[in-house]
């Protein structure tokens, strides 16, 4: 795989891009050849996912440190790093949701998880072998008849449990594909699919096995919320299943790693109670801590007031922020470059984010 890697067009035109984003076309093939030597010289001597890892951590700081405003996480101190876990999170960026989180727990000196993605992912053989490279396994999202698509899922939740039980954690995003609107909420079939592997002892057995412990992770700005706009649009106004272009997604994770994020905030919860006996009672826990933590920024607040006839201030909740920022000002000049058309999706993607809050409280209430 490191072969592939350091010799797949992609790997090296991505590795180009974040190095030298401004460079003029003519100097592109001196980058590409330098950007190769780059990848040899770092892949030298790596023999296991965990060296991998250690030398790539260089890479994923300096990204940290260009295309966001600050990386801010808590909450890793309520976890057990001895306890099996699996991490439950909202799912906003197709790779960076879970590396954020491998990226602090690695930072504080622990295990990284393995991570959970979707077939779809493993389509173009450049991401599917750094994805795997990172601990990455395949969950199964289509299969040919029902039983098939069940042992799919079997084997995904049998390789979860020897996954925890081997005291590996585990990432997963709270349901299939990204949140484009910007609503948050699990799907309680994940929930019943990683308790497959415990059917015969029943749903809280699962909950008492495992810590499943929620993930926020909010982010300033959204670097493919264009891409976002641009599908739910095409979506509503076809009134058909969203047909992705070829290597769409590779595109997408590109755009995700090497874009202007504003600020991030990553938060981890605590593991849910295991008093619940059905999915659909863990997945409205899971939510109420995954959307109680999501952290608003002006971007959301000033979304949120641009859709409401009453511009609010304080009905976000205490993790708010409110007033002006730079990003804010790039938000604001993006949304007037935006085609008319996919303004309001764009808008959503970021108001919805309170929304999402005040409609946990209200259903609280």
């Amino acid at each position: 795989m490191l072969s592939r890697l350091q010799t797949s067009p992609d790997m090296v035109d991505a590795l180009v891009n974040f190095q030298f984003p401004r460079i003029g076309r003519a100097m592109v093939p001196i980058a590409r050849i330098l950007a190769r030597s780059r990848l040899k010289s770092q892949f030298d001597g790596i023999d296991s996912v965990a060296a991998f890892q250690d030398r790539i951590s260089g890479y994923f700081g300096h990204m940290v440190h260009t295309t966001t405003d600050g990386f801010n996480y808590r909450g890793l101190e309520s976890t057990d790093s001895g306890a099996p876990t699996i991490f439950i999170s909202n799912h906003r960026d197709i790779a960076l949701d879970s590396a954020l989180l491998n990226y602090a727990l690695f930072s504080e000196g622990r295990p990284t998880a393995r991570v959970a993605i979707g077939d779809n992912l493993f389509s173009n053989d450049s991401a599917s072998d750094f994805m795997r490279l990172n601990k990455g396994f395949v969950v199964k999202r289509k299969a040919s008849g029902r039983k098939a698509m069940y042992e799919a899922l079997q084997i995904t939740s049998n390789f979860i449990r020897e996954s925890v039980e081997s005291g590996e954690q585990v990432w997963i995003a709270q349901r299939a594909g990204r949140a484009k609107d910007g609503f948050d909420r699990t799907d309680p079939a994940l929930l019943k699919m990683l308790a497959l592997a415990w059917r015969d002892e029943g749903f809280q057995r699962f909950l008492q096995a495992v810590r499943l412990v929620p993930v926020s992770v909010s982010y300033e700005l959204d670097p493919c919320d264009l891409s976002k706009a641009r599908e739910l649009y095409e979506v509503q106004e076809s009134g058909e299943p969203y047909a992705k272009a070829p290597d769409e997604d590779l595109i997408s994770m590109i755009e995700g790693v090497t874009g202007q994020k504003g600020r991030v905030r990553l938060t981890v919860g605590v593991p849910v109670s295991s008093e619940h006996d059905t999915p659909e009672g863990a997945g409205a826990a899971i939510d109420r801590q995954i959307v109680g933590n999501l952290h608003v920024f002006p971007t959301h607040q000033w979304a949120w007031n641009q859709l409401e006839s009453e511009p609010t201030g304080g009905s976000a909740g205490e993790d708010s922020e409110s007033g002006s920022s730079p990003r804010l000002e790039e938000f604001k000049q993006r949304c007037r470059d935006a085609p008319a058309h996919y303004r309001p999706f764009l808008l959503r993607q970021y108001a919805n984010l309170i929304k999402n809050k005040q409609g946990m409280v209200d259903t609280e209430a």
